[in-house]
């Protein structure tokens, strides 16, 4: 919201409406306030859209206001499109914003750039080589979703049906949904509720729900199925809250091999899981193991954020650091 404001305060003024700001004051908190959602998780862009939608009904009654409801709501609409979750370096949403010169990048589901951001300064960085005149791509959603799952996001955000080779001949779809579809399809229906808990922090119920499910499952449904996989990180994440290191490195070593599948490397996402995992191992005095973590991950990041990044700087100390600690043992 914040971003449409400014966007439409930094133009000229609307010349068909004299506003009346002292109701302005009035109307817009009682439109904002409960439609708007930041948090550390960053903007929910669906807030976004439907605030544009409640605002022009809001407004529709109070003739001075509504032509600015328009102008107000084609900015929230030109934000929903083009602007870009901001992350920090272990990939986490943490705001939103717009940066003009990317949105003019087309999307594909295997993208030979990705963008990669150090507090609010974007980079785009090649992850394989380009040719001569080909077109720079990036990805709008996150490719561990099947292609029925990525299309039907793109087309709901984005309004068009990706061609991409990867959704035109679903690949990776069967190994995504690996397994019994009664099992799997139940897992996915209780995501939802895991997600909830997780955000509420309530962490042993998170792990036992978490635990109860993958034992469930066991037989039946293979980790590289993706609801298994994001089983496997949340618990992984509650374990890690819970001081359970070496669950969670069970847990974040199953992961792995799934996000190599997925994640073909360099990708940034397969590089912050080799991290996490690093951490475990060296925390646990798996020094070896932590060693061939962290130059996996490292020689990932060199490429996806560059040398100078602050996430590969921390890669490349805790790497040297293992090392050290090797050569006394």
């Amino acid at each position: 919201m914040a971003i449409a404001l400014e966007l439409f305060l930094g133009n000229k003024p609307v010349p068909f409406v004299q506003v009346d700001w002292e109701k302005m004051a009035i109307i817009l908190p009682l439109v904002f306030t409960d439609r708007i959602e930041i948090n550390v998780q960053g903007v929910r862009q669906t807030a976004i859209r439907n605030t544009a939608l409640n605002m022009s009904i809001v407004l529709r009654d109070v003739p001075k206001l509504f032509n600015l409801a328009t102008v107000m709501c084609c900015q929230l609409y030109r934000v929903t499109c083009n602007c870009f979750s901001i992350s920090d370096g272990e990939l986490q949403d943490v705001g939103v914003g717009l940066y003009p010169s990317m949105s003019l990048l087309n999307h594909d589901c295997q993208p030979n750039c990705v963008m990669i951001f150090e507090g609010k300064r974007l980079t785009l960085r090649a992850v394989r080589l380009i040719k001569p005149c080909e077109e720079l791509t990036i990805s709008y959603t996150d490719i561990l979703a099947t292609s029925k799952e990525r299309r039907s996001h793109l087309q709901e955000q984005y309004h068009f049906l990706c061609q991409c080779t990867r959704c035109t001949t679903e690949d990776k779809d069967c190994d995504m949904l690996a397994g019994e579809k009664t099992a799997w399809t139940s897992l996915r229906d209780t995501i939802p509720h895991l997600e909830q808990l997780q955000s509420e922090q309530r962490w042993e119920e998170l792990l036992k729900e978490s635990q109860a499910l993958l034992h469930r499952c066991t037989d039946v449904v293979p980790d590289r199925n993706i609801y298994v996989l994001r089983l496997l990180d949340l618990a992984t994440d509650a374990c890690i809250s819970l001081d359970d290191y070496e669950t969670a490195l069970e847990y974040g070593n199953r992961a792995l091999e799934s996000y190599k599948l997925y994640y073909s490397d360099p990708h940034p996402s397969r590089a912050v899981e080799l991290l996490r995992v690093g951490k475990l191992q060296h925390y646990l005095g798996r020094l070896e193991e932590a060693q061939g973590s962290f130059t996996q991950a490292y020689d990932i990041m060199k490429v996806t954020h560059g040398t100078a990044h602050i996430l590969t700087n921390e890669v490349r100390r805790k790497l040297s650091e293992c090392q050290a600690e090797l050569g006394r043992v």
